[in-house]
């Protein structure tokens, strides 16, 4: 970052600065300051820090209206752009039938949930854990598949013993994504859950929607802007709430038909193509506008 603001400067060209991720927050301060007095003192000393980044950019943009809010809040004056992230959808189209997937995994069936993630607290891992156990109380054929990896995946695992689900809930640990999106593991599964109050906006809830299947998500800011009826919403840390939306959802094919549906319907907008020459039009939008500064100097 130092790099580009310097070499920026240096060559008199313009500075795009792009936010995505809010390392103010809380959830994650809380790995490097492990006392909760230090977050609070943290999260200022971050702002702090990246304040000469923002300062020093003709432009900022942000993936969502939460982010970009925020910045105009924190700081006042400048100026923001919202553009989505972006995902080549064509990679989506090739993936391997449910019979290869279920040989893989056999405990893979049609009522397979799926969390794609970062195994840590800050992405509530354990209340989709406590949701799901819920839930396999109604429907034992229920199954969880947990990609990713973290600091906290034996304090999950351990959680799964300790509710004895053993038989429902799979971690897969970290998967590169060229082997996720061809396994099929999340084009066919019921749906996605995530219980994160700590996106700015999500990329595998992106994933998700791309590969044309539901999405189960927290109604907090940031990662409900990809929320268009294409599945459910529930309070955040509810696992009464979660746990019913996973049924509903495993429960009626009609519903889940229709948020499939929804699914491909808002898939588009994340098109990486589009979101692609989005950022092209700003970057020539910057250029020309150091150009014309320089003349008047």
């Amino acid at each position: 970052g130092l790099f580009g603001l310097n070499f920026a400067k240096l060559h008199r060209l313009p500075l795009v600065h792009t936010f995505h991720t809010m390392i103010n927050e809380p959830s994650y301060l809380k790995y490097f300051f492990k006392k909760d007095k230090l977050v609070e003192f943290g999260s200022k000393m971050v702002i702090n820090y990246i304040k000469p980044f923002i300062k020093s950019s003709d432009v900022i943009t942000a993936p969502t209206k939460y982010v970009k809010d925020f910045i105009v809040k924190t700081f006042p004056k400048t100026e923001v752009i919202q553009i989505s992230n972006g995902i080549d959808i064509e990679i989506f189209k090739t993936y391997d039938s449910f019979e290869v997937l279920n040989k893989r995994y056999p405990k893979y069936n049609r009522k397979s949930f799926i969390f794609v993630g970062r195994v840590g607290y800050e992405k509530s891992v354990d209340i989709i854990i406590k949701a799901f156990q819920q839930a396999v109380q109604k429907d034992k054929e229920l199954q969880l598949f947990i990609v990713g990896s973290g600091p906290k995946i034996k304090d999950f695992t351990d959680l799964v013993a300790k509710l004895d689900i053993h038989s429902n809930i799979h971690f897969l640990g970290k998967m590169d994504q060229a082997m996720l999106i061809k396994s099929g593991l999340l084009q066919h599964a019921r749906a996605f859950i995530t219980a994160s109050k700590t996106e700015t906006q999500c990329m595998t809830v992106m994933e998700a929607i791309i590969a044309e299947i539901p999405i189960i998500i927290p109604d907090v800011d940031g990662i409900n802007e990809l929320f268009d009826d294409n599945g459910r919403l529930f309070e955040a840390d509810n696992i009464e709430e979660l746990s019913q939306h996973i049924l509903d959802i495993d429960q009626d094919d009609s519903l889940y038909k229709a948020f499939c549906q929804k699914s491909v319907n808002f898939k588009d907008k994340f098109d990486g193509r589009l979101v692609a020459g989005t950022f092209e039009k700003l970057y020539q939008e910057q250029i020309e506008k150091k150009r014309l500064k320089r003349r008047k100097v």
